[in-house]
């Protein structure tokens, strides 16, 4: 399993293979920081605002609002009258009002 993390010594966003693990400890208020350390180095997991920062940046997400983040390669239509979003599998998202003129904006750029 490869598994995102950061280099404790660069704070570095790297992949980790699961099998390269010796050991993991849970620190910080009731285990929320997991410390991984390998024969090389020590990693930590990333929290969820690394998680969604990473993904943001290596996929191109659009950030709709506060909440969501839309793949601007599976978006196949705007409904801008019903701020919805449909995808291209049919599923739709509704997004807030205020970000379907930034949200079409963004996803005419990437096209």
């Amino acid at each position: 399993m490869i598994i995102p993390v950061i280099d404790i010594l660069t704070d570095e966003i790297k992949t980790l293979n699961a099998s390269e693990i010796q050991y993991l400890n849970r620190t910080g208020v009731k285990g929320s920081v997991i410390k991984l350390v390998t024969d090389s180095s020590e990693y930590r997991m990333l929290n969820n605002a690394e998680w969604v920062s990473m993904l943001r940046d290596s996929e191109n997400l659009i950030k709709s609002d506060a909440d969501t983040y839309i793949n601007p390669a599976k978006v196949i239509n705007l409904k801008t009258d019903e701020a919805m979003i449909e995808f291209v599998n049919g599923k739709q998202i509704e997004i807030a009002k205020s970000a379907v003129k930034r949200v079409q904006v963004s996803l005419e750029k990437t096209k």
